[in-house]
């Protein structure tokens, strides 16, 4: 379990570097170990890592395919923190590959999940991914108040990632919008949090 774990930490290393075949390779050997351990938990964990380094290398389809299987595997086990972290998984390819809608009935899922568990971390995440979708699809009013829900929740519990992500979202909506101070206010406001996190 630790050498699968410790190559799962080394292939998120070099997908943070942007070193996606070297990521992958290591990915996959932290699968490889875990499938023959057969903790399914572990592996929905490693196929979730082998996804995202294929959704940040562009490869949606490949991505699809290791977030479902994930995801699969996480309902098999009753996962519910791992299934709203597929749900988001899934709902962000399908978004960036212009499949608005798709996502949105994931991201739906994945927040009645959430509210279910009472996982307010998971709602915040939850609610600033579906405000970026809906911005995305012009629909910038419910964008705003999904995206204020989400600023709010993540202030209320300290996660300064996630509200200096959220604030960066809501700039790009006010922005559509055509209301450049607010969006000023919320770029600022990013940039202030992502420094205050190094």
């Amino acid at each position: 379990r630790g050498i699968a774990s410790t190559h799962d930490d080394m292939g998120r290393v070099h997908w943070l570097r942007g070193g996606y075949a070297q990521a992958l390779d290591f990915h996959r050997q932290a699968l490889t170990i875990r499938r023959a351990l057969g903790d399914r938990r572990s592996i929905a964990l490693s196929l979730a890592n082998i996804g995202r380094v294929h959704h940040d290398s562009g490869n949606f389809k490949a991505a699809i395919a290791q977030f479902r299987e994930a995801l699969d595997l996480r309902r098999d086990i009753g996962d519910m923190v791992g299934i709203v972290q597929s749900l988001c998984d899934l709902g962000t390819v399908y978004s960036e590959d212009g499949n608005h809608e798709q996502a949105l009935e994931l991201l739906a899922e994945a927040r009645n999940v959430a509210q279910e568990i009472g996982d307010k971390l998971a709602l915040a995440d939850v609610l600033s991914r579906t405000g970026e979708v809906k911005g995305a699809m012009g629909r910038g009013a419910e964008a705003v108040k999904d995206l204020s829900d989400a600023k709010q929740l993540a202030s209320q519990l300290g996660d300064r990632v996630a509200l200096a992500v959220t604030h960066l979202r809501l700039a790009q909506v006010q922005l559509q919008l055509g209301n450049l101070e607010a969006a000023d206010v919320e770029a600022h406001s990013a940039v202030a949090g992502s420094q205050a996190v190094g």
